[in-house]
């Protein structure tokens, strides 16, 4: 852990003092403050396939009304017997390419371009998604396409268009794909307001939504197993994945298909209080159907506190929201579920979160503990999901205190044990802590992930400290 920090450390210092003269240099800084165009540039250190290689990251932005537009371009090099070399996946493919591979290659050097915001009845973000729902989020609950930052940049996509915007707020729909140049996760929710001429304020926002969520290819970010190169290279106790020579599924995978209903209608709405009951009804593999359902409750109160709670229903095998944050790291392991390879039993368990909202947006806190109501039959080592899966998030953003902003973020499964709770193992850990002198920014960023990939080295720990300025 020291050594993957000890260069970018040393680099930060030493940028930092080469910066401090330019953050004193504000007065036309904060003259520019008004204008649309910034740009932000950094310099740091990443280990990329083993290789440390130095960092300068160019983040050139642009904003005008609803608009937005944000690139991201890295210059990653090393010196390597004296040799200058640069990254060359940043550029080009050395072992060839396909058409596809190269799309998406140029088009993630652009961050986002984004249109409108979540509650517009038009909005459109392209580029990182840092969280995609759809409908209750039974089926698609806050998935994002950047966890296999460093070495892979997906470029992918979400449309919500609400029929309000052209006078016609009986249907609307909202489209995802995790990566626009194959398409091989993507989804879709269609809705229908059936009431929406009643006068009520409550019952004509009554929602009935039909969901789609395809994964054309579940083992796309899969690699051969380092002890046993015929294998996938992801599992759990023996490193051999159960896919391969002689297994019965093959090496390949079916398209994952999940498809379910829902129902939102609002109880309550206003300024003190809101609100809304909501179910939904989900299939999983269709031709081995898999089944659950879920009813909950979930509001505001007085725009600060933000509250949920679920009962669920779930069959044998079937998984609750599917599509998560985690799911880029876990799908072979969620396959496994969904083709019955890997038995889960079912039964009926419960999610209930909190949360709250302060300073207009600068202050966000977030946790859900959910789990099942039965007894686990084993220990949480090998059934991670008959114990209660906690997920955390904790965001101060710039401005409401001086020179300092952060950004933090936990999910841990299989808690059986308050130690259970600081320990990396079935964890995704993840925090940016950004310091700020007038132009000058100094970032540190850490990301845990578990993978159960790699038995002798499960932990994935990066962690970088980046110096930039901003103009």
């Amino acid at each position: 852990m020291y050594q993957r920090c000890a260069r970018p450390l040393a680099a930060a210092l030493l940028l930092i003092g080469l910066m401090l003269p330019l953050a004193a240099q504000s007065d036309e800084v904060m003259a520019a403050a008004g204008s649309p165009f910034g740009m932000g540039m950094f310099f740091g250190a990443v280990t990329l396939e083993g290789t440390v290689y130095n960092s300068i990251q160019l983040m050139p932005e642009f904003e005008v009304g609803k608009f937005a537009l944000a690139m991201n371009i890295d210059f990653r090099f090393t010196m390597q017997d004296n040799q200058f070399q640069v990254y060359e996946e940043d550029w080009y493919y050395p072992d060839g390419g396909t058409f596809s591979q190269y799309l998406n290659l140029y088009l993630s050097k652009f961050e986002y371009i984004r249109y409108g915001t979540a509650v517009d009845p038009l909005y459109v973000h392209l580029g990182a998604l840092p969280g995609v729902n759809l409908g209750t989020g039974f089926i698609v609950g806050g998935y994002t396409n950047m966890n296999l930052r460093p070495e892979t940049k997906l470029f992918g996509g979400e449309l919500i268009f609400d029929g309000s915007l052209v006078n016609f707020p009986y249907l609307g729909i909202d489209v995802f794909t995790s990566n626009i140049s194959r398409w091989d996760l993507f989804g879709a929710r269609l809705y229908a307001r059936p009431l929406a001429f009643a006068s009520s304020g409550l019952i004509n926002r009554l929602e009935v939504g039909f969901s789609g969520t395809w994964d054309t290819d579940a083992f796309i970010y899969a690699n051969p197993s380092e002890i046993d190169s015929n294998y996938w290279h992801i599992n759990f106790d023996d490193g051999l994945s159960s896919y391969g020579p002689g297994s019965p599924l093959g090496d390949t995978a079916e398209t994952v298909q999940v498809y379910g209903v829902d129902i939102i209608e609002p109880l309550l709405s206003g300024p003190a209080a809101s609100l809304a009951l909501y179910g939904d009804l989900v299939v999983q593999n269709p031709s081995d159907p898999k089944t659950g359902g879920m009813v909950g409750l979930g509001g505001k109160l007085f725009s600060l506190l933000t509250y949920s709670a679920q009962i669920r229903m779930n069959g044998d095998d079937f998984q609750p929201v599917y599509f998560d944050r985690a799911y880029d790291l876990e799908r072979v392991e969620r396959y496994e579920v969904y083709s019955g390879a890997r038995p889960k039993e079912g039964g009926t368990g419960y999610l209930g979160s909190l949360g709250f909202t302060m300073l207009q947006n600068g202050l966000v806190f977030y946790t859900s503990v959910e789990g099942p109501f039965a007894a686990p039959s084993g220990p949480a080592s090998e059934n991670p999901l008959q114990y209660p899966f906690l997920k955390s998030s904790f965001t101060l953003a710039e401005g409401v205190l001086p020179y300092f902003d952060f950004q933090f973020w936990y999910e841990k499964k299989g808690v059986d044990s308050w130690g259970a709770l600081v320990s990396p193992e079935n964890a995704l850990i993840g925090g940016l802590l950004n310091f700020r002198l007038k132009s000058a920014v100094i970032s540190w960023i850490t990301d845990v992930k578990y993978n159960p990939a790699t038995p002798n080295d499960p932990w994935t720990v990066s962690s970088k400290i980046q110096a930039g300025v901003s103009f």
